[in-house]
């Protein structure tokens, strides 16, 4: 388990199964992940490895303990693009579960105080009297799933964040949503 300074979120990763100690040994000693952030117009991918690769954590369960199952990818016009420069775009998702913290806000107010002060998106927000979103303040690992994209199945994917704003204000570009529902991974990591 991982516990930040603040000791107010912890990151709890389960004993490493054979298969995955032999993968990650593998990756280590192939170096086969650039780590470099790969940019394709307007988004990052986190990684390339003979395609581009973007990580994401994902939660089963929202605050309102409904289950999940769509996560937000990347910008689709920079998926595509990275797609019809390597034929595919990857996506690693780390699946678990999370506690968020708790009514007095705590960790936000310590995040606040981490950043400085309240941000001008957050003051922002205050005005508008727009809820503050809960912050997580404990993930654990539950699976691993590691998705591979191509052109075909990214134009039938559904979009996120299509008409919403940046913190300056400017309009979002729309993500791609992969929904774990309908997306056969290509393999998957289980913890017990």
């Amino acid at each position: 388990m991982l516990v930040s300074k603040s000791k107010n979120i912890a990151l709890h990763i389960p004993s490493f199964s054979p298969v995955l100690r032999g993968s990650v040994r593998y990756l280590k000693q192939t170096h086969k992940f650039d780590l470099t952030e790969q940019r394709y117009g307007y988004a990052d991918f986190d990684a390339f490895a003979e395609i581009p690769w973007d990580f994401k954590a994902h939660i089963r369960q929202n605050p309102r303990g409904l289950q999940t199952h769509k996560v937000p990818g990347t910008d689709k016009r920079a998926t595509l693009r990275a797609i019809e420069k390597h034929g595919a775009a990857g996506f690693i998702v780390g699946i678990g579960t999370a506690i968020f913290n708790d009514e007095d806000r705590g960790f936000q107010l310590w995040h606040d105080e981490l950043k400085g002060g309240l941000s001008k998106y957050e003051e922002e927000r205050i005005s508008r009297r727009a809820p503050s979103r809960l912050r997580k303040t404990n993930f654990t690992l539950k699976e691993i799933w590691i998705i591979e994209i191509d052109k075909k199945l990214c134009k039938n994917l559904g979009t996120f964040m299509e008409g919403f704003r940046n913190k300056d204000g400017s309009p979002r570009k729309a993500k791609v949503m992969l929904d774990l529902n309908n997306i056969e991974p290509i393999d998957k990591i289980v913890f017990s």
